[in-house]
């Protein structure tokens, strides 16, 4: 991690560790607030889907369990967007989350990064007038940035479309 501190700052040891601390909390923040917006905001949009899933099953003389399918597509958007390892619920292969460690061991350009790019239902519900959710601006590493933005959109289409194809037909 590259980190440049003016001399007026106090000592590196003490910048670097707070630069660390600052980075580790915004790290968690993010994967807290991964989990409760799809609480929140998805989860209530989904009711009609689960509605129609039981209608299937009875329909068919299956028995759907209620909530199944809304808690499989969370299981899949937290593993897609979660950035810290710990926070998972289980490793899987498309989750792309790593050690704190890793984060701080980048050695790359330094860019801003909205947090919103991070979690594209988030930033999606930003614009909303009067919305409650901010675009913080933290600095990251680029490659979080090139991360988030080439792969992690594709891969939750990816795993979404491969549940729901197995799941429905």
């Amino acid at each position: 991690m590259k980190i440049f501190i003016p001399s007026e700052s106090g000592s590196r040891d003490e910048a670097e560790e707070k630069v660390k601390r600052n980075l580790e909390e915004a790290l968690e923040e993010h994967d807290q607030r991964i989990f409760n917006i799809y609480d929140v905001e998805v989860v209530p949009l989904l009711k009609w889907c689960e509605e129609l899933l039981v209608m299937k099953a009875f329909l068919n003389n299956n028995f759907y369990m209620k909530g199944l399918f809304s808690d499989k597509l969370k299981e899949i958007y937290t593993n897609v967007f979660t950035l810290l390892n710990r926070n998972l619920p289980e490793k899987v292969e498309y989750s792309d989350a790593h050690s704190f460690e890793y984060y701080v061991a980048l050695e790359d350009e330094w860019e801003y990064l909205y947090l919103d790019d991070l979690n594209p239902v988030e930033e999606l519900l930003a614009i909303l007038p009067g919305s409650p959710y901010e675009c913080d601006v933290m600095y990251y590493a680029r490659k979080i940035n090139i991360k988030m933005i080439l792969d992690r959109i594709l891969i939750l289409k990816d795993e979404y479309t491969k549940y729901i194809n197995q799941y429905l037909l």
